[in-house]
C-alpha cells in the first residue's frame, strides 16, 4: 500500500495538499484490489483519473504564471501518465483484477507518480517559491 512520505514534499503547499490527497485516493484503489472488487476499483480508479486531471492542470497554471522553463516537459509528462492511468483502466475493464493489473496497480502507478514528484514537481515548487517571492505572493491565488 502507499502511503504519504514527508521526503515528497516541494516546499508549495497547495501542491503537497493535492500530492497527499492523490496518495490518499491511490490507496482506496489499492484496498479495493486487495478486496477482490473490480467495480470498486473501476470507481476508485475513475475518482483517482479525474483528480489527476484536475492536480495536473493546477500544475500547469502555476508553470504559466510563473514563466516555468521546464513547462513544455513537464505537460509531456503529465499527458503520458494520464494516458497510462487510461490504459490501466481499460485494461481492468477487460480482463478484470489480473495479474498484470495488480502489478501496474501497486508498482507503475506508486512509481511513476513518486519519480515524477521526485523528477518534476521538485523544481516545480523551487520555481513558485521563487516567484512567489518575487511576485508577492501572487502565485499562492492561483
Amino acid at each position: 500500500m502507499v502511503v504519504w512520505d514527508y521526503a515528497l514534499e516541494t516546499g508549495c503547499v497547495a501542491i503537497d495538499a493535492e500530492h497527499r490527497e492523490i496518495v490518499q485516493l491511490m490507496g482506496v484503489v489499492h484496498e479495493a484490489v486487495e478486496q477482490g472488487n473490480a467495480a470498486q476499483t473501476a470507481t476508485a480508479l475513475d475518482r483517482l483519473t479525474l483528480r489527476l486531471a484536475e492536480h495536473f492542470e493546477h500544475e500547469e497554471r502555476l508553470m504559466a504564471a510563473c514563466d516555468y522553463a521546464q513547462t513544455l516537459l513537464h505537460k509531456e509528462a503529465h499527458a503520458t501518465f494520464l494516458a497510462d492511468v487510461a490504459k490501466g483502466r481499460k485494461a481492468l475493464a477487460m480482463f478484470g483484477l489480473s495479474d498484470t493489473f495488480r502489478q501496474w496497480a501497486f508498482g507503475r502507478l506508486v512509481t511513476w507518480f513518486r519519480f515524477h514528484i521526485k523528477a518534476l514537481d521538485m523544481g516545480l515548487g523551487q520555481e513558485i517559491r521563487r516567484h512567489e517571492v518575487s511576485q508577492e505572493g501572487a502565485v499562492a491565488q492561483l
